[in-house]
Order: structure tokens, then sequence, then C-alpha cells
């Protein structure tokens, strides 16, 4: 239940900074010909393919945390916020690429 929670409290800081990033630092030059580290340097559409790339890593997390606590309960709270997380992510980073294209013509 420790780590449970440990884990609960590392996934909130996580994105309460990555939210306190995003406000306070403007999303910078875009780029798809260089690589680049930071997700908001991105442009939508690169942002989209991140997002669908990062499928195998959020499998190889799932396989990692019942490996670490072999408990079918924890990964199957685990597997399904990573589901919904993903879901979100793929569909509202396309809605916003879309939406720019649209803008752009």
């Amino acid at each position: 239940m420790m780590y449970f929670l440990m884990f609960g409290v590392a996934f909130f800081l996580t994105i309460m900074i990555e939210l306190l990033l995003g406000k306070f630092l403007k999303k910078g030059k875009t780029s798809e010909k260089q690589p680049v580290i930071f997700y908001r340097n991105l442009s939508r559409r690169g942002e989209f393919i991140r997002s669908v790339s990062l499928a195998p890593v959020a499998v190889a997390a799932i396989i990692g945390v019942h490996s670490a606590y072999e408990s079918y309960m924890v990964t199957g709270v685990y597997v399904i916020a990573m589901i919904l997380a993903f879901i979100y992510q793929i569909t509202d980073s396309y809605k916003k690429w879309k939406r720019e294209e649209r803008e752009q013509m």
C-alpha cells in the first residue's frame, strides 16, 4: 500500500510540474526538422506523432508495474489510468492539430 501511495504522489507531482511549466513558459519556436526534447516545442503534428509513438513505453511501464507490485489490482488501476490518459492525450492533440491546419488555410 505504501508503494501505491508513493506512486500516486510521484504521479501527482509530475502532472503539477508539467502544468506549471506549461502555464508559465510560453510555447517556444516549434520544430519538426530537428529533434526536440521538450513536448511544448513541438508542432501540433509532432505532438500527435510523439503521443502515438509512446504507446510501447506505456506497455513497458505496465509490465514493470506488474512485476514490481505483483498485484493484479494495482496493475488494473494503473492500466485503466494509462488507457484513459492515453486516449485523452491522443484525441486532444489530434483535435488541436486539425484545428490548427484549418486556421492556416
